[in-house]
Parts: structure tokens; C-alpha cells; sequence
């Protein structure tokens, strides 16, 4: 693959790889199907095929993305969340001024 297109959910889910959902763990295949999200079953590609893409393109966009495009950036995120563990090296992000803006304090 020479390019993934990525969007960021706001719970930090991409590529319908979500939190928790055990798609997340499989390895030994490039293509899975996901657990119910949000009422649905998704087929996506899984972090190997992810990982292997000669380039990976975010697109971000929203004030509601903003907390979870500053875990995205920052490369020492200790985070779990799905975004997180892609392969951010050689990666290209997208972003509106709304999903740049500083998070705001819970």
C-alpha cells in the first residue's frame, strides 16, 4: 500500500480500529473484522497492513479532536488509545485550526 488515509475519532479510535475491541490484537492478518461499534461490525485494515504503507496521511478536523491530535503528535504519548499505536514515523497530519487549538482544561 503506498498510502493510508486515517481520520481520528474522538475517542481516539482510526481505520474502525477502536478502544478495547480485540481486532486490536490481531497481527497475523491485514484485514479483520471488528466487535459492534456504535451498532455496527467493520471490516479494517489491522496495524501491520497499517504500519507497512509506504506513507500515512492524517485527516483531522474539529475542535472535538483537538485532545486526541495532541496525543497523535506527541511522539512520548503514553496513551493507549488506537491512534496512538500506529506508526506515526513517516506520517503526514492534516489538521483544521479548530482540532490544532490548545485542548481546554477538564
Amino acid at each position: 500500500i503506498d498510502l493510508v488515509q486515517l481520520g481520528l475519532g474522538v475517542d481516539g479510535h482510526t481505520a474502525s480500529l477502536v478502544p478495547a475491541d480485540p481486532v486490536l490484537e490481531v497481527a497475523d492478518r491485514d484485514v479483520a473484522t471488528s466487535g459492534e461499534y456504535q451498532g455496527l461490525r467493520r471490516m479494517t485494515l489491522t496495524y501491520p497492513a497499517i504500519d507497512r504503507a509506504r506513507q500515512r496521511l492524517w485527516l483531522v478536523t474539529g475542535a472535538s479532536k483537538s485532545a486526541r491530535l495532541a496525543e497523535l503528535l506527541d511522539a512520548a504519548s503514553a496513551d493507549h488509545a488506537p491512534c496512538v499505536r500506529v506508526t506515526r514515523a513517516d506520517a503526514c497530519v492534516v489538521a483544521d485550526r479548530e482540532a490544532l487549538a490548545k485542548p481546554a482544561a477538564p
